[in-house]
C-alpha cells in the first residue's frame, strides 16, 4: 500500500509539470506556414508555429482582442460590407472581419481557450493536492503501525480512527489525482473537436502525460482499495476459529450444556476426575 501510495503520487505530480506534453500534432502543410512545426500542448500551454510556447492564458487574451476588434463597428468596415455586397463576393475575399464564419471561429476559440485555461489551472491544483494527500496517508500508515502498540486512548478521545484516518487520506488523494487528470484529458480533446468542427484543425494525438498520469491515479486508486479494505475488512477477513470454540464447549464452558449447566446423571460420576 505505501509503495503504491508514493510511487502513484510521483507519477502523478511529474505529470503535472508544466513542460510533459499531453497531446502532440505532426507537421501539416495545409495550412500554409501555421503548422510548419511539430506542436506540443501541455496543460499550461502549447507550442506556436516557431516551436515556442505561449500560454492558454496568453492566447485567451489575443483572441479576445481580436473578438473585440471584430465586433467594434468602424467606418472601414461599413465601407467594406457596401462593397462587398454591391460586388457579390463573399467576406473572405477582404478579411476575416467581414466574414462571419470565421468571425465566429475566432469567438468561439475565445471560449474554448478561456475553458482549456481553467481547467488547465485547476487540473495542476487538483494533480498536486493529490499527490500530497497520497504521501499523506502513505505517513499517517506509518504513524498508526507505530502506535499500535502503545495503549489504546478512550473512546471519544478522537473522532476517527487511525486506519479510517489513512483510508480517508487516501480517498482524496485518489478524487483529487484522478479528477485533475480526467478533467484536462476530457475538455482539451473537446476543444481540439469543436475547432475541427468550424474550421481546418490538425488532429492532436495523446502523448506521455496522460498516461504518466493516469498510471499514477491508477496506483493510488490500488492503494485506496487497500486501505479501504483494512478498515472495513471487506475481503481477507480471519473467521473465528470453529475448532476452538468446539473444544471449550467439550471442556465444560458456560453454556456447554445448556442454559442451567452439567445435568445431573450425564458425564462422569463425582471422585473420577
Amino acid at each position: 500500500m505505501w509503495y503504491c501510495l508514493n510511487i502513484g503520487a510521483f507519477f502523478t505530480i511529474v505529470g503535472a509539470v508544466p513542460v510533459i506534453p499531453w497531446r502532440y500534432s505532426k507537421v501539416d502543410t495545409n495550412v500554409g506556414n501555421r503548422f510548419v512545426m511539430e506542436r506540443y500542448y501541455t496543460l499550461t500551454g502549447c507550442s506556436n508555429n516557431l516551436g515556442k510556447s505561449q500560454g492558454w492564458f496568453t492566447l485567451r487574451k489575443k483572441l479576445q482582442r481580436k473578438t473585440e476588434e471584430f465586433g467594434r463597428p468602424s467606418p472601414i468596415t461599413a465601407i467594406l460590407g457596401t462593397v462587398t455586397q454591391g460586388m457579390g463576393t463573399g467576406g473572405a475575399a477582404v478579411g476575416c472581419a467581414m466574414w462571419q464564419k470565421c468571425k465566429d471561429h475566432v469567438n468561439s476559440r475565445f471560449m474554448e481557450y478561456t475553458t482549456v485555461a481553467y481547467t488547465g489551472l485547476t487540473s495542476i491544483i487538483f494533480m498536486i493536492l493529490g499527490s500530497i494527500l497520497s504521501i499523506a496517508s502513505g505517513v499517517f500508515l506509518g504513524f498508526e503501525q507505530a502506535s499500535s502498540g502503545k495503549k489504546k486512548k478512550k473512546k471519544g478521545d478522537e473522532c476517527m480512527e487511525p486506519v479510517s484516518k489513512t483510508m480517508t487520506l487516501a480517498v482524496f488523494g485518489f478524487m483529487f489525482s484522478s479528477g485533475g487528470v480526467a478533467a484536462f484529458v476530457v475538455v482539451l480533446g473537446g476543444t481540439l473537436k469543436t475547432f475541427q468542427e468550424t474550421a481546418y484543425y490538425p488532429f492532436a494525438g495523446s502523448h506521455v502525460g496522460p498516461f504518466m498520469s493516469g498510471f499514477g491515479s491508477f496506483l493510488i486508486f490500488i492503494g485506496m482499495c487497500i486501505a479501504t479494505n483494512r478498515s472495513f475488512q471487506c475481503c481477507g477477513k480471519k473467521k473465528e476459529d470453529d475448532h476452538g470454540e468446539g473444544e471449550a464447549m467439550a471442556y465444560g464452558a458456560p453454556g456447554a450444556y445448556g442454559p442451567y449447566g452439567a445435568q445431573p446423571g450425564y458425564g462422569p460420576p463425582q471422585g473420577q476426575w
